[in-house]
């Protein structure tokens, strides 16, 4: 276990756990890393084996799992793991696989696999699989699979299989709803 400046944390056993900048945090017993070329501070990986931040993307949390990254690179397929992709600051990928958030600050996927949220600032994917918000800020999906937001400000989805159509909208499958609707 190596730090190498003042004001980061390493708990674990693990050789591997390295890091340079101010404020980082590695809770974790296996080959968890904080790349000493990283431009990432203030950033933490809580848990799980194989993890790894390497990139400019400063704020940002792996919760736990394995095979997660926060890289410097943007976009694109990840293979294997989880990916917070550089200008996504004060971003989290909570657990999962295969998720990937890039040049999107402020947003979340909390669980699930094959998610994406890009170029989207303040979103966010709660749990599923295969869902992408791009191009839109503001907007979420709650849970589902095969949801699209693709360039919808504030458009928000509850379900599976729904393609968001228009900005400032909330999209479902079905709902049934007491009261008044306005």
């Amino acid at each position: 276990t190596t730090i190498s400046s003042s004001g980061d944390s390493v708990f674990g056993d693990s050789v591997s756990d390295s890091h340079r900048f101010i404020g980082n945090i590695i809770v974790g017993k296996s080959d968890n890393t904080i790349d000493e070329l990283a431009l990432c501070s203030y950033s933490s990986i809580l848990g799980g084996q194989d993890n790894e931040i390497s990139g400019a993307s400063t704020y940002s949390t792996i919760a736990g799992g394995d095979n997660n990254f926060i890289i410097g690179s943007p976009g694109g397929d990840t293979g294997d793991c989880n990916t917070i992709a550089s200008s996504s600051n004060h971003s989290m990928i909570g657990s999962g696989h295969t998720n990937l958030i890039g040049g999107s600050s402020y947003s979340m996927i909390g669980a699930g696999q094959h998610n994406k949220i890009s170029e989207s600032n303040y979103s966010m994917i709660g749990a599923g699989q295969h869902n992408r918000i791009s191009s839109s800020n503001s907007s979420s999906i709650l849970a589902g699979s095969y949801n699209n937001i693709p360039g919808y400000d504030n458009a928000h989805i509850i379900g599976s299989h729904i393609s968001a159509s228009q900005s400032d909208t909330t999209f479902t499958e079905n709902i049934i709803a007491k009261g008044n609707i306005s």
